[in-house]
Parts: C-alpha cells; structure tokens; sequence
C-alpha cells in the first residue's frame, strides 16, 4: 500500500511541476511547456533537418487534445520557431531554388 502512496505523490508532484510550467510560460507562447517537455526529441528533428511543418505534424498527429486555460491548443509552426530561437537551437533554413529566367525559343 506504501508503493501506491509514493507513486501517487510522485505523479501528483509531477503534475504540479507541469502546471507550473504552463504559468511560467504564458508571457511567451502558449506551446512553450508543450516544445519543453519534447525539447529532445525536436533537437535531434531540427539536426537531422527535418522541416518545421514535419515537426508540428508529427506533435499533432499524437492524436492528443493538447489544451491550454481549458481551450484547445492551436500548435503552429511559427510558435515552434519563436521558441526555438528563445532557446538556441539553430535550424536549417529550407531555401527554395531560385527561377531561373528561360525565354522559350520558338
């Protein structure tokens, strides 16, 4: 019964830690405790470059009603790339091929 007691508290603190979390970040975007409690597994993403939009689908995907303040969590990828550069973690930048200027000849 001692062992339900202690992971009981650990779950509980757990909880009180992500909650506190959430207060601490809401002066920055509202994903901000969501990309933290990921901040890993989108570090080794960002590395092996995969694209922003890739990143967010796979976190949305999860088939999880992530909500922030009782209201659904809208996950952009302009949110992850604010806070990818409030925390430091440079990616690659996806550039397009530029035209090229081609006449058609006749």
């Amino acid at each position: 019964m001692s062992n339900n007691n202690q992971i009981y508290e650990e779950i509980r603190a757990n909880l009180k830690q992500l909650q506190q979390s959430k207060q601490e970040h809401t002066r920055h975007t509202n994903c901000d405790w969501l990309f933290d409690n990921l901040k890993d597994d989108i570090k080794v993403l960002v590395e092996e470059g995969f694209s922003l939009t890739a990143i967010i689908k796979a976190i949305t995907s999860a088939n999880v009603n992530y909500k922030y303040e009782g209201k659904p969590l809208k996950v952009t990828s302009a949110k992850l790339a604010t806070w990818l550069k409030a925390n430091g973690i440079a990616r690659k930048i996806h550039k397009r091929k530029a035209k090229k200027n081609v006449k058609n000849v006749n």
